[in-house]
């Protein structure tokens, strides 16, 4: 919600309002309330304090020449400011988006002048803050490619930066390439400094209007022409169906679910556009709600998709008796016994193992096995009936419901049998630069002792946080300070506090000065480590000292902490891929390209194992390339890994294992956004009763 707010409030000092003050025309009325430092502005390399009591205020700055300055806070408030020149003309702003809880600004101005400096903090809180003001490195900043939209509908209210490619000059030599929305229009990537790049339409959008996008960054302000194409259709037709058609009467009335379905727009008798319901959310902001019956009968029901501009297209629907009776667990789960811990931390019942019998009206019945919890999300809800208290010691009812009927079964809560927990072996870290945000549990020993006297003993041989299926929660007591600090860890209730250090990151800027040895990679594979092999980064110290850090050599470790372990290519065109430079954030920009896998067939089925299915992709290109998938099951019947194409990358796989699909058990693998089903070759079929 912050963040929010703080757009809108960036927005309305865009089109000329300020908070808590009123422009009075220009010169020495602005502003025409007292500055806090009245009197006495601040200069470049100088810096003022003073106590926030939840009213913003203005600080005047005399920049005394020309140049680029950057302002900053410090402080534990959470704040924002706006920078206006003399005449109450906005020219920066910044919250602490980026920055922690401080702001963080750049002013770039041609002449000497009064700067004034309004911080505002979210909320009404008291506290103290600093603000300094110091010349930037930066020389120069450059725009290299323009986005590539320049074409908009009438319904859109942001600027799309894609393809916005910046060169950041600094002073010492340094050229960084900044790319604000490789991450994607809604989630735009901070520079190397740390500051992000606003943007917005000069004129409210009009269809068929010529329009001029601003964007600004360390004080540059660029612009560029763009338009708001006349977009109109006056039919609507459903094209495809949704993937469900059929609705039981009583029980799912007002439900409408839109997932697979295709509306074509028409202009005067001609296709323009097709609409594509994926998920159940619709790609076309035109698209405004589908209207089905209050109650759907049994038989033919029509069902409206009504557009914003009054636009409708009609599709029919089937209404069914429901053919269900009750349903009952004729076996019950291999679970049936659960710890209860002092802080009444509590599991998800465990349905593996359970057979759930649906009894329909007509006399028959369908058995189904529960084999993974994957299924309990499709099937139906379940939870202990007791959600205040959670599980107890004692008898606990287990309620599963499904199309409108529950039944439940009893499970027994015991006292946990956890006494204590200590770690007999701290983790290899425990030394941290201010910036990281989690403690590393690698290297360390966990000694769960029990109320019998036993104990068990836990190596943390990686970062993999889980124990018998229990996560491992282990965090930072606080916000981190320079010097001592606490991380506690908790399992089963029980907890125990380990002493950190946390030092200051002398690190001001990171830029690439090499890029990987390889940066084209398809969407949606995995990136590792060993994949940013060949980058170079120049680093630049508080101090002004700079080094060239070689990824290789270092082994990927810098200060002794690995910068990066994996990242997922989600999107086309470039991906900002983030390191970690001992809690200094950097950036290095992959490119995707999409391969389209157009069919598969299944080669080899899976065995009765559930493993070593083999199937066969045929890409848009007409390449080929055979598949097997394998894996170690886990309790919930799950199993993942990894392939790797050469020329394509790495990517993951699911596969869950005991699926029915219609008369037959097998598995489901999830791969390239495919759900593929594949029958397990054991040399029998299970019968199937409905």
């Amino acid at each position: 919600m912050k963040r929010i707010l703080s757009i809108v409030i960036a927005l309305s000092m865009l089109l000329g309002a300020a908070p808590l003050a009123v422009f009075a025309g220009g010169g020495d009325d602005f502003p025409t309330v007292p500055c806090i430092n009245e009197g006495n502005p601040i200069r470049a390399e100088g810096e003022f304090e003073f106590d926030f009591t939840g009213e913003g205020v203005y600080i005047d700055l005399y920049t005394g020449s020309a140049g680029m300055y950057v302002i900053e806070s410090t402080s534990d408030l959470d704040l924002h400011a706006t920078l206006y020149d003399s005449e109450g003309h906005e020219i920066g702003y910044d919250d602490d988006s980026g920055q922690g809880n401080n702001f963080k600004c750049y002013c770039n101005l041609g002449f000497k002048t009064d700067v004034y400096i309004y911080v505002g903090a979210w909320g009404s809180p008291s506290g103290h803050v600093k603000v300094s003001v110091s010349y930037s490195d930066v020389q120069s900043v450059n725009v290299v490619t323009w986005p590539t939209k320049t074409t908009y509908l009438p319904t859109d209210r942001t600027p799309d930066l894609t393809g916005l490619t910046l060169e950041i000059n600094y002073k010492n030599g340094d050229k960084a390439t900044w790319m604000p929305a490789s991450a994607g229009i809604y989630s735009l990537v901070e520079s190397p400094d740390g500051i992000g790049c606003n943007s917005y339409f000069e004129d409210e959008p009009t269809a068929g209007c010529a329009n001029r996008v601003w964007f600004s960054c360390y004080g540059y302000n660029f612009s560029y022409d763009v338009s708001f194409r006349a977009y109109y259709f006056d039919e609507a037709r459903v094209t495809r169906m949704p993937y469900k058609t059929d609705y039981i009467v009583g029980l799912e009335d007002r439900s409408f679910y839109t997932d697979g379905m295709l509306i074509q727009l028409y202009n005067n008798g001609s296709p323009i556009e097709t609409v594509n319901f994926r998920n159940d959310s619709p790609t076309h902001p035109f698209f405004q709600e589908a209207v089905t019956p209050n109650e759907y009968s049994l038989g033919a029901n029509v069902v409206t998709i009504r557009f914003t501009n009054g636009v409708t297209a009609e599709l029919t629907v089937t209404g069914i008796e429901n053919p269900y009776k009750s349903i009952e667990f004729v076996k019950l789960p291999d679970k049936t016994v659960y710890d209860t811990t002092p802080t009444g931390f509590f599991p998800a019942p465990d349905l593996t193992g359970a057979v759930l019998r649906i009894n329909y009206k007509d006399g028959t019945h369908y058995d189904y096995t529960f084999g993974r919890n994957y299924d309990l999300q499709i099937l139906g809800h379940y939870f202990f009936s007791d959600f205040s208290t959670g599980l107890s010691v004692g008898s606990n009812t287990v309620i599963f419901e499904y199309c409108g009927m529950n039944t439940s079964f009893e499970v027994t809560g015991v006292a946990s049998k956890i006494k204590s927990i200590e770690l007999t072996k701290l983790p290899d870290r425990t030394e941290y630069y201010i910036g990281e945000q989690y403690p590393s549990i690698k290297g360390a020993t966990l000694k769960i002792n029990y109320t019998d006297n036993t104990y068990k003993t836990i190596n943390f041989t990686s970062e993999n946080r889980y124990v018998d299926g229990f996560y491992i929660d282990f965090w930072f007591d606080s916000i981190p300070v320079v010097g001592a600090n606490t991380a506690t860890l908790w399992y089963g209730g029980e907890s125990v506090t380990i002493d950190v250090t946390f030092r200051e990151n002398d690190v001001k800027r990171v830029t690439v000065a090499k890029n990987p040895d390889r940066i084209e990679y398809s969407l949606g594979s995995i990136i590792k480590s060993e994949d940013l092999n060949g980058l170079v980064l120049n680093v630049t110290y508080n101090d002004g000292s700079r080094e060239s850090w070689d990824y290789t050599a270092n082994g990927g470790l810098f200060k002794g902490v690995p910068v990066f372990d994996t990242a997922y290519i989600e999107r086309d065109g470039y991906n900002a891929v983030d390191l970690d430079m001992a809690g200094h954030p950097a950036t290095v920009y992959l490119l995707a390209k999409d391969f389209y896998v157009m069919n598969h067939s299944i080669v080899r089925n899976a065995d009765a194992s559930g493993n070593n299915a083999t199937i066969e992709f045929t890409l848009e290109t007409g390449g080929k390339f055979n598949v097997t998938f394998v894996g170690s099951y886990n309790d919930n019947d799950y199993a993942g890994g990894y392939f790797t194409l050469p020329e394509y990358g790495t990517f993951s796989y699911s596969i869950y294992r005991n699926v029915k699909r219609a008369d037959v058990t097998g598995v489901m693998i999830y791969v390239f956004n495919l759900e593929i089903f594949v029958p397990c070759d054991d040399g029998h079929v299970e019968p199937y009763s409905k």
